[in-house]
């Protein structure tokens, strides 16, 4: 029992070094790295303006609030408490 869960724990490790491994050569390649005068080239897509959000700072105008009319007036309704 004791050999079986060593030798689980064994493969275990093995694979997850072979993925780490790998995952580091990939990362570090020749070919993921960009030349330095490329880096220092502004993006063409980040010199075009943005366009412009409303997130709330601006409301707009005022609502003009009128008030009820004797042909439709507010009714409350009456809730037990």
């Amino acid at each position: 029992m004791v050999q079986q869960v060593r030798a689980s724990f064994t493969c275990f490790m093995l694979l997850f070094l072979l993925v780490f491994a790998t995952s580091l050569v990939s990362v570090h390649s020749s070919n993921s790295v960009i030349p330095e005068d490329q880096a220092r080239e502004p993006q063409q897509h980040s010199s075009h303006r943005k366009t412009w959000m409303n997130h709330g700072s601006h409301r707009g105008p005022k609502k003009h609030l009128v008030n009820p009319t004797a042909e439709h007036p507010f009714q409350a309704r009456e809730f037990p408490v």
